[in-house]
């Protein structure tokens, strides 16, 4: 079971989660670990935005003992995303949006978002002693970008790539 808290880069925004993983199988020796774990988030401290995202992950990784003095996990998995996305009541600064403009004020919201977005990721951690250090990649697809558009063709698929290095503390 885990949980965390975060600040969301450049904004008042924070972000706060709840998650549970269940390991199938764990530590046999030539057999790798298989996992499933489950979260949610959602943003808040912000009326102008609310996201809320529901995740489930598929995980595969092998344990190496290296020396008897640190282990190697080597990971990899799929994640399926869900995500609610909405603001609030938003006061534009000039007037620049006419979607779901209000005539009186001016003010408007916009259209809920309900997105699915799948991730391919793989990572490496590092444990020695209370020192946990972690690399991990991740490749997500979103199908948000593949509507036609005025030329009948079909867009590829939206794809974000990330880079991840975390060095944390067990005690």
């Amino acid at each position: 079971m885990d949980g965390n808290i975060g600040f969301i880069y450049d904004s008042t925004s924070m972000v706060a989660g709840l998650g549970l993983k269940w390991a199938l199988n764990e530590g046999f020796k030539y057999f790798p670990d298989l996992a499933v774990r489950g979260g949610v988030s959602r943003t808040f401290s912000s009326r102008d935005l609310d996201i809320f995202t529901v995740n489930v992950d598929f995980w595969m990784s092998k344990q190496f003992a290296i020396a008897g003095m640190f282990t190697l996990t080597p990971y990899a998995g799929y994640s399926l995303l869900y995500i609610r996305a909405q603001s609030g009541v938003l006061d534009p600064t000039p007037k620049s949006f006419a979607d779901n403009e209000s005539p009186e004020t001016g003010n408007f919201v916009f259209i809920p978002e309900n997105l699915i977005g799948h991730r391919m990721f793989f990572g490496l951690r590092i444990v020695w002693f209370f020192i946990t250090g972690t690399l991990e990649g991740a490749f997500n697809f979103s199908d948000a970008g593949n509507f036609p558009d005025e030329t009948d063709e079909a867009k590829l698929p939206t794809m974000i790539s990330q880079f991840n290095a975390k060095i944390s503390f067990s005690f």
